[in-house]
């Protein structure tokens, strides 16, 4: 797996994102998904047994997004889960415990 390089402004972001809690909002096209994955792998390097879960409102998004943070970081099978179709009555704890990685 390669670390992608981020464009000066996405370094930016990326480096406020991990100093403080965050929300990127960019127009499409722009890269937050590549802040995302360079902000997961930062984390997981400072915290190995941390988890990252990614929210997505479409199923197409979600699919992306999996397919995106798997080619960048080194995940096995058992590691990673994709949910769509989640209800809001199925957002309780115990399910967005199951939706973390494992």
């Amino acid at each position: 797996m390669h670390t992608p390089k981020p464009r000066l402004y996405q370094e930016n972001i990326l480096n406020t994102c991990i100093k403080n809690n965050c929300l990127v909002v960019l127009p499409t096209g722009t890269g937050k998904t590549l802040i995302a994955v360079l902000l997961a792998i930062e984390r997981i390097k400072k915290y190995p047994k941390s988890k990252i879960l990614v929210l997505a409102p479409s199923r197409p998004l979600v699919a992306q997004h999996y397919t995106t943070f798997k080619n960048y970081i080194n995940l096995e099978k058992k590691e990673s889960v994709s949910y769509t179709h989640l209800r809001a009555h199925e957002t309780s704890l115990h399910l967005v415990c199951r939706l973390l990685l494992e």
